[in-house]
């Protein structure tokens, strides 16, 4: 319940709580059967708000005209004895992309539970849905598409996509257009990518005055020389998971790393990833490391890049290792109606794994 529970903040899913004692037992459901309910709550949440309607246009013969007439075709076939006028005009129907793909992830969720409540459930929405969306096949690209066209009119909708999104990937299906879904037994899930989640969600409401860019690319720090560069590549730009800024000055590079580093060595490959975030830096350059830790008694290290600078002779650059208490996390995001201090000691925390202060 505890992943859940930061599952929700993280994705801004509707509390699961407030729906355990009419619906389910909700201690009795896996932990992918609770993604699937969490599924049919946005679902029928957003039918009773109304599903989002979206203008298509049509081009049909109307006795009685609506829209724009079509002058040009009228020129083209008009004949003595006819009562329609060819007319351009543009519904608002349900039958959109973001609904379609909602109607496919309640019966792909349908597909995947064993619980017959929750399988029936499902099915219900989706009836309701099918009504008035066509069926879609879900692939990358689609999912792609809806991401791209989604906005301040279909935010509604967000928390029900990323559930879609976490439950295909829990498959390890390939979502190319060219193959077919195939599911296979067993439950995935993408931790690092949930903690990443997580934490951008944490740091960019928790820190004020600062500016959180979630995979920024840092540009101009490593590229080919000119004159050195025979097939005019581009080199890979740095993307830590999170850049800080204070007046867009770079202030904090941060890295979330699903590996508990208090109870297991650093792997070189990551030293050497944050490494290169610390010494782009300059002078006494930091990038930080976060990782959840498993024990309270967790404290920060500090690898030191010693390349010595010939001019001042100190060590260049350091990489921080810096635990997440995370049961503290959700204390503190759950628990503000418990607590008078709460937004306190959020923005202090988020300033302690941002700076170390």
């Amino acid at each position: 319940m505890r992943l859940l529970h930061l599952l929700v903040y993280a994705y801004g899913l509707r509390d699961l709580q407030r729906f355990s004692p009419t619906e389910f037992s909700i201690e009795d459901l896996t932990f992918q059967d609770l993604l699937i309910f969490q599924l049919s709550i946005e679902a029928r949440e957003l039918i009773l708000r109304g599903l989002h309607k979206k203008y298509v246009p049509i081009a049909q013969d109307l006795s009685s005209p609506r829209g724009k007439i079509d002058i040009q075709k009228i020129a083209q076939n008009c004949t003595p004895a006819q009562t329609e006028l060819p007319c351009i005009h543009y519904p608002r129907i349900d039958d959109c992309l973001i609904n379609r793909v909602l109607l496919e992830g309640l019966f792909f969720g349908a597909n995947l539970t064993d619980d017959p409540i929750l399988k029936i459930n499902l099915h219900r929405l989706a009836a309701i849905l099918k009504e008035s969306v066509s069926r879609v096949r879900l692939t990358r690209d689609l999912l792609k598409k809806v991401r791209r066209e989604m906005n301040r009119l279909n935010k509604a909708y967000g928390p029900s996509i990323a559930i879609i999104e976490m439950l295909l990937e829990s498959k390890g299906i390939s979502l190319n257009h060219d193959e077919n879904i195939r599911i296979f037994p067993g439950f995935l899930f993408d931790m690092n990518k949930f903690f990443q989640d997580l934490l951008y969600r944490f740091l960019r409401e928790n820190l004020s005055g600062l500016v959180v860019q979630h995979e920024y690319s840092l540009r101009n720090t490593i590229d080919y020389l000119p004159e050195f560069n025979p097939q005019k590549r581009s080199a890979m730009l740095p993307r830590p998971d999170f850049v800080i800024f204070k007046d867009s000055k770079l202030v904090s590079i941060l890295d979330a790393k699903y590996r508990d580093l208090w109870d297991h060595p650093l792997p070189r490959e990551i030293l050497y990833q944050v490494g290169i975030y610390a010494v782009i830096q300059g002078l006494n350059g930091t990038a930080t490391i976060l990782y959840p830790a498993s024990i309270p008694e967790a404290r920060e290290a500090r690898i030191g890049i010693n390349v010595n600078d010939p001019v001042h002779g100190k060590g260049l650059a350091q990489v921080v290792l810096r635990p997440v208490d995370l049961k503290y996390i959700e204390k503190l995001v759950f628990a503000s109606d418990k607590y008078a201090n709460c937004e306190n000691e959020r923005k202090s925390y988020a300033s302690k794994l941002a700076f170390g202060f």
